[in-house]
């Protein structure tokens, strides 16, 4: 779903693109892609957004055309750069996130935009030890081969894209509801005919994601306004963040702040 967009428009700034360019919101038929006419989720159209207005707002025909726009090879290489394993189809319809992708890829593509451009390698052990404490394994990461597949001011820029989508758009019950008060930045998703609701963020320092669906993709609520993301996801993101602030051990995920941007 829509948590994929901000491969979209990082993608575009890595090609040139400003993220103060305005682009249009209307309704377009792609004939060399089947016709294939991206819809917005309310059916309303006009106007034109920024790239971060586009993205608070969830505007799928401005995502669609920046994707096309950019290039869709382009788009589907950047999101294997960032983490994503399953093969990226370079169709229009992956800018709004209609492929297969693990609830895994999509945390470390938001790790990559949480760790300023850097793409931090996940494991799933960090020691193993004997029943009487000796240590036999220990995790040590090589931060200095991790990969850099974006720039430092674009991973900035998206984050900043990302704080005003909880602050002002999709993500804003985390704010409205459940009173968060600390630097957050994330999006909602929700898949082809609400089968999958998404919500992926992150802090300064802690990311993390929620996929909620069923095996098949029959299994889904009967319309948007529970199938969506924010009703589905979010309110499991922020209970888990609820449920970490009650720990005194994690207080300080709750005090950082994210850097202050560089371009």
């Amino acid at each position: 779903g829509s948590t994929f967009k901000p491969v979209v428009y990082v993608t575009a700034l890595e090609n040139g693109m400003s993220p103060c360019d305005r682009i249009g919101d209307y309704l377009r038929t792609y004939a060399e892609f089947e016709d294939y006419t991206p819809h917005n989720s309310n059916d309303e159209y006009g106007g034109s957004y920024t790239m971060e207005q586009a993205l608070t707002k969830s505007i799928n025909t401005i995502a669609v055309n920046v994707a096309v726009r950019t290039g869709l090879k382009s788009v589907a290489q950047m999101a294997q750069q960032l983490g994503m394993n399953s093969q990226v189809p370079p169709v229009p319809a992956i800018a709004l996130g209609a492929h297969e992708a693990s609830l895994l890829d999509m945390v470390q593509i938001y790790s990559t935009f949480a760790n300023r451009g850097v793409r931090p390698e996940l494991y799933y052990i960090s020691r193993i030890e004997t029943t009487k404490g000796s240590l036999i394994y220990r995790h040590h990461a090589d931060k200095k081969a991790w990969k850099k597949p974006i720039s430092t001011d674009h991973a900035d820029i998206v984050t900043h894209m990302l704080c005003a989508a909880v602050d002002q758009g999709t993500g804003r019950r985390l704010r409205n509801k459940y009173k968060f008060k600390n630097p957050i930045a994330g999006k909602t998703g929700t898949s082809q005919h609400h089968s999958d609701g998404w919500f992926v963020g992150y802090m300064p320092n802690l990311a993390a994601g929620v996929w909620v669906g069923g095996e098949s993709p029959s299994v889904r609520f009967r319309d948007l306004s529970l199938g969506q993301g924010a009703n589905m996801a979010l309110p499991v993101f922020a209970l888990f963040l609820k449920h970490l602030q009650k720990d005194e051990a994690y207080k300080p995920l709750f005090n950082a702040k994210f850097p202050k941007q560089s371009a």
